[in-house]
């Protein structure tokens, strides 16, 4: 009998864990459409075909992404780790860029895996089934299982770094302790403030403290395991930013983002969004499930062990500089604490079974009505935003597919950046962003999302970067002179340049231009409109596929920018300039 329903049970979890990958991978794209993708996945690139995280560049009007930074050796490096970066390489070894890009689909599955296994020492079998179905159903989980971050390695690696521990904690294993400290000691090379979670793992341990030579050797195998890649952080650290205790935050004064004021601006709207957009109704159960553990003396321990992982990670974000506003002000934060849906659900799940052995007969009705209020909270949001994945991939997918049936590699490309991100994942051409051509009059700045307008005058990320100096101090023509003259340059008369420019940009910039370079359209790209979207709030929602805002198709989803729904003609123009080097 017994054996029978561990079959089932095995069954069940196989099932729902290959309906998930399946539901997930049938919306995703090979192609990124955030900047924050661009940060991890370019390192993921150079990593796999140059051995390196780092590019030097060519000219100073190539496309670097807002995440990319000036160390002081004028290398440019991503200001996130490379922990995330080496994964998506092994896969890129495997299948290629393909392949990479489809790391957050399998470190998903993998993470329901490791929150089954986990559950199963605290819920038992049944339970922890139902626990995985909820977290297989969240709406912020499965909307990263299509965007190409961090967040859901670190949930990953938090959740199968638990279980490890529990594993040991019964067994005393040393290989056990390794491989514990090696998952955990990964967490910082994911994404720096990870670190924090290192407190719920030292007070496990203090709290699983036996003073036997077994537990010795343990403590020292999980050091020997965590140092290997906290090592191989602080060697990066120091080759690439002058000091093993320097990080990529110290590129842009990322602790300077974080105050006070900001933690009490962003306290309510955070709960409000954990709770309406985040862990829903298992965050106050999961809290409620604290409160329980803390009340009595046999449980406390866990109850703050429950703590010491949720709370300090959430409160570092609440401080924040940036809540990621919207309707619900803060959702788009969500994503920083998907780790602690996972612990809200599991603690959810045995405030559930606690009540159930109280109260048995009105305890499947209770948790079915739970189950199935929780399922109506998530479809909606799940089938928008895996939709909306698909969209973005798909527009980006159409993008590079066109240009590379129509532009011989190495030629210039210039684009917006948001085209450029994808573009230099593929690193077949010369990219040059946009923001370049200086807004000379409001019928060009109208292309232009606010951000972009200021930053244009200047050179695209002139206020973090020598680059930009090239570009100061000049009116708008003899900028637009001298970038067209950098452009003559950089093409050494053996190559094209194409600008990726939407038609009606092109028809009302074009006597700014005229007088510099000559234009020829040589293909043009129909892009298909976007169904607006709308929020819980019953609020509609911009469309876009990942672009800046007049780009024929919408604006750029999570970034905050308002874009059109109507679909439009992406031009491709051949640009030939009128100057020669010398002239500059």
């Amino acid at each position: 009998m017994e054996y029978n329903r561990q079959t089932k049970i095995s069954a069940g979890l196989i099932l729902l864990l290959v309906l998930h990958c399946a539901w997930t991978y049938v919306h995703f794209e090979p192609a990124i459409f955030s900047p924050d993708a661009h940060g991890y996945l370019l390192q993921t690139r150079l990593l796999a075909t140059e051995g390196q995280t780092w590019f030097v560049p060519e000219s100073d009007l190539q496309h670097v992404g807002i995440h990319w930074y000036e160390a002081e050796d004028g290398r440019y490096y991503s200001h996130y780790p490379f922990g995330m970066p080496i994964l998506a390489a092994l896969l890129y070894w495997l299948g290629g860029l393909s392949a990479a890009l489809s790391i957050n689909i399998l470190l998903a599955t993998l993470t329901l895996l490791g929150f089954f296994l986990l559950c199963r020492t605290w819920l038992g079998d049944g339970w922890s089934l139902l626990a995985v179905g909820a977290m297989a159903l969240n709406p912020i989980f499965n909307s990263h299982a299509l965007n190409r971050d961090a967040h859901l390695a670190v949930a990953c690696f938090l959740i199968w770094g638990f279980y490890l521990l529990v594993r040991w904690s019964n067994t005393r294993s040393p290989g056990l302790a390794f491989a514990a400290g090696l998952v955990w000691g990964a967490l910082p090379t994911i994404r720096y403030p990870a670190v924090l979670y290192f407190l719920a793992a030292f007070l496990f341990l203090l709290w699983q403290h036996r003073p036997d030579r077994k537990t010795w050797w343990s403590y020292l195998a999980a050091a020997i395991g965590g140092l290997i890649p906290i090592g191989g952080l602080l060697w990066h650290n120091q080759i690439a930013f002058g000091a093993f205790w320097k990080t990529g935050y110290s590129l842009t004064n990322e602790q300077t983002a974080f105050a006070w004021s900001h933690f009490v601006q962003h306290g309510s709207p955070y709960i409000r969004a954990i709770l309406g957009e985040g862990a829903g109704l298992f965050f106050p159960l999961g809290i409620a499930g604290i409160a329980a553990l803390c009340a009595h003396a046999t449980t406390r321990r866990w109850g703050l062990l429950a703590i010491a992982t949720a709370f300090p990670i959430t409160f570092l974000y609440m401080a924040y500089y940036w809540s990621g506003g919207g309707p619900g002000g803060g959702g788009a934060s969500m994503r920083f604490l998907i780790p602690t849906f996972f612990l809200y659900t599991l603690l959810g799940f045995f405030l559930l079974k606690t009540v159930a052995a109280h109260w048995p007969r009105i305890a499947p009705a209770a948790v079915a009505s739970l189950l199935l209020l929780h399922t109506g909270w998530a479809i909606a949001d799940n089938l928008q935003n895996l939709r909306r994945a698909e969209e973005n991939g798909a527009r980006q997918i159409s993008i590079s597919s066109w240009l590379a049936e129509r532009v011989e590699p190495g030629s210039l490309i210039i684009a917006q950046s948001r085209i450029q991100e994808q573009l230099d994942l593929l690193g077949d051409w010369h990219l040059v962003d946009d923001r370049v051509l200086p807004a000379a009059s409001p019928r060009m700045r109208q292309f232009r999302p606010r951000q972009e307008q200021e930053a244009a005058a200047i050179g695209p990320r002139a206020a973090t970067e020598k680059r930009g100096q090239r570009y100061r101090n000049l009116s708008p023509q003899q900028q637009l002179e001298r970038v067209n003259a950098d452009l003559s340059a950089w093409t050494n008369e053996d190559r094209k340049i194409f600008w990726v420019v939407p038609e009606e940009q092109f028809r009302m910039s074009r006597r700014e231009l005229d007088d510099i370079a000559t234009f020829a359209v040589a293909d043009t790209l129909k892009l298909a409109a976007e169904t607006p979207s709308r929020s819980r709030f019953g609020r509609t929602m911009p469309g876009g596929a990942g672009f800046p805002p007049m780009m024929p198709g919408g604006g750029m989803p999570n970034m905050g920018r308002m874009g059109r729904s109507a679909g439009g003609d992406l031009l491709l123009v051949e640009w030939t300039p009128l100057v020669s080097p010398e002239e500059n």
